[in-house]
């Protein structure tokens, strides 16, 4: 110990001032360094203060600290790199023991009450606020911010800064309500806060409204769901116990008009957004005009889809004339209320399944023009987002907007879920990452549509083996598309390129094992090739060849491979 002592004395002549613009300025990093090297390994020894006099003065000086506070602060900011700064972390670091920095916990909460350092979740740990780094870069004192008098937009960027603390895990629940607490009486004379009061709500459910006032002014983000309150309590069952009183709908929030279910359903879970009471009465100073989730869909109307002819293997055709059947407008009306009559769901989801290029996204395009019903056809990948809880949102607002034109128009649409291979693969049993969770939750809602559906949804994919077997009992009819027949295929090339004859057809049909889709591709090459050639006709051989070039297979089994 003597030798460091000796070595703390020598080195309380290392720190110096640095040149900045051209002048020798002190700066709050280089004293924290000085700090932090002449507290490693000195126990806290007077000797240790003795020598770190200068910057320590200088800091408590700068930063409105004690001596101890500064030490305390700098050794913090040395371990800034670490979001979860462990106190033995100090302790091993300096060589004392944990009753030596027990005996200044006045010191650390002193620093955590002026947003030097934040508590993390459970209080296990401690890290440094983005505050206090910059004010370290920048070399300035820390700005603390009055939380007295606030106006309104002052008022939720300081709601913002809590619960943004809390998501970040620097912070404990019950810090987070006594600083909201703190925040209210300090600002009770604002109308926001006035009317808040008067509702009489418990802690929990005044957490609750706040979060949802919060992403609405902060974020415009109109719903709320499960991840966006979990984060705030302490305990899973805290969360899930308020989601099921909501769920009751007797719940305060329910009964105030402060919160209503975000769909036109009040049995489904989890997806709420703040009610007419409390935007229009508690957010009124905001005059906030709410906007729901968007959701990506193409909406085609039957009129506008061109007639085309389709052939099918027998086993096909049978199944797609009694599709049409059924979906005639009026047939269909009769059917849903003979399966209401007897307490069964009237909605159909049929799935299209098979090899590229075989017609079923075709089919279903078909059976809407034949039946006079527009389509919605949504874009899988428009419904992920990168967000925990957006793609959710998004599924659920896609849903709730079908629904709401299936009361409205006189014929229901065709909702068209195209490509919807990784929608209905099996769920993962391993949810140990975050995308697995979301993946998981976003099929189970799309599980609870389909069950609850009251319309007509159609799914195509190219894939079934891997499909989950929730999805298929939910899907009443299942159409497999085959390749086609030798004789399918006479018939599609004939009447994709009429001026084959018998002969051509029938050789192109069984030397070439092609799906509709493909012989579709050779008549447009083939049609672009007469265009460019002005020709009306062109020799077989040059058909043969572009159907040895649409195939990637060269060899004399050729293979459909789709598109």
């Amino acid at each position: 110990m003597r030798r460091r002592i000796d070595d703390l004395e020598e080195e309380k002549r290392v720190w110096r001032p640095r040149r900045i613009n051209n002048k020798m300025e002190l700066t709050i990093i280089d004293a924290i360094e000085q700090v932090t090297l002449l507290a490693e390994g000195s126990a806290f020894c007077p000797a240790f203060f003795r020598a770190a006099k200068r910057p320590l003065e200088y800091l408590a000086e700068k930063l409105s600290l004690s001596k101890e506070q500064a030490t305390l602060f700098s050794l913090f900011v040395n371990f800034s790199n670490d979001s979860r700064i462990r106190l033995y972390t100090i302790t091993e670091f300096v060589g004392c023991t944990q009753i030596e920095i027990l005996r200044r916990s006045a010191d650390l909460e002193e620093l955590r009450r002026r947003r030097f350092i934040k508590r993390t979740a459970l209080g296990e740990a401690f890290g440094i606020s983005p505050a206090a780094l910059k004010m370290v870069r920048e070399n300035r004192p820390m700005e603390l911010h009055s939380i007295s008098n606030l106006n309104i937009h002052q008022f939720f960027e300081l709601l913002k800064v809590y619960i943004s603390e809390r998501e970040d895990e620097y912070c404990e629940y019950d810090e987070l309500n006594q600083n909201i607490v703190e925040l209210l009486n300090a600002n009770s004379s604002l109308p926001f806060v006035e009317k808040l009061k008067s509702y009489d709500l418990d802690d929990e459910a005044r957490m609750f409204l706040l979060q949802g006032c919060n992403m609405l002014v902060n974020k415009d983000d109109s719903v709320i769901t499960v991840s966006d309150i979990s984060f705030l309590f302490d305990y899973d069952y805290t969360t899930k116990s308020l989601f099921s009183k909501l769920n009751g709908g007797d719940h305060p929030l329910i009964t105030l008009g402060l919160v209503q279910n975000a769909g036109s359903d009040i049995t489904r879970p989890d997806f709420y957004e703040l009610g007419r009471v409390a935007v229009e009465e508690l957010l009124a100073e905001l005059c906030i005009a709410v906007k729901r989730t968007e959701v990506t869909h193409n909406k085609i109307a039957h009129t506008a889809i061109e007639a085309k002819s389709l052939y099918y293997n027998p086993s096909e055709e049978e199944q797609i004339s009694q599709l049409q059947s059924l979906l005639q407008p009026d047939r269909f009306e009769k059917v849903c209320d003979r399966l209401s009559s007897k307490g069964m769901r009237r909605g159909f989801a049929t799935l299209f399944y098979g090899t590229p290029g075989t017609g079923k996204t075709e089919t279903a395009r078909q059976l809407a023009r034949l039946t006079g019903r527009d389509i919605i056809q949504v874009d899988m990948s428009e419904l992920r987002d990168k967000y925990v809880g957006e793609s959710e949102k998004r599924v659920k607002a896609l849903f709730d907007n079908y629904r709401k034109m299936v009361k409205e128009e006189r014929v229901a649409p065709i909702l068209l879920f195209n490509e919807a291979d990784a929608i209905i693969s099996k769920r993962s049993n391993s949810v140990s990452s975050s995308v697995d969770k979301m993946e998981n939750a976003l099929q189970n809602i799309i599980l609870q549509e389909i069950e609850d559906l009251e319309g007509i949804l159609i799914a195509t994919t190219n894939l079934t083996s891997n499909m989950d077997r929730a999805f298929e009992r939910r899907f009443l009819y299942k159409v497999q598309f085959n390749a086609p027949s030798i004789e399918a295929k006479c018939a599609i090339w004939h009447s994709m390129l009429p001026n084959l004859t018998i002969d051509e057809v029938r050789s192109l049909a069984t030397t070439y094992d092609f799906s509709g889709g493909q012989i579709e591709n050779i008549a447009r090459k083939y049609t672009v090739a007469q265009i460019l050639t002005d020709s009306d006709t062109l020799p077989f051989e040059r058909v043969q060849a572009m159907c040895h070039e649409e195939s990637l297979d060269k060899g004399p089994q050729r293979k459909a491979i789709g598109f």
